[in-house]
């Protein structure tokens, strides 16, 4: 489980890193090419690449349920406790 975590985590940052490089290029170049590349093409890139992290977002927040909330049935402990 924990290698799989791992994976998760380094494609998470993968698919936000170029979802951000995409965007940022989107954002400078308002019109044709964009470093040589169609602007269609980059468009698509950015969509999809922010589509998986939604997903993988997603996938990220339910592996770690069990753990969020065994932190908040303990902070409710000690805050009872206080």
């Amino acid at each position: 489980m924990s290698r799989f975590k791992g994976i998760l985590s380094i494609c998470l940052a993968a698919a936000f890193v170029i979802s951000a490089l995409s965007g940022i290029a989107l954002w400078i170049w308002k019109g044709g090419m964009i470093l040589g590349t169609a602007r269609w093409i980059v468009t698509g890139v950015h969509t999809w690449s922010s589509v998986a992290m939604a997903a993988l977002v997603l996938i990220h927040f339910l592996m770690n349920l069990r753990m969020l909330r065994g932190e908040l049935r303990a902070a409710g402990k000690r805050d009872r406790e206080q």
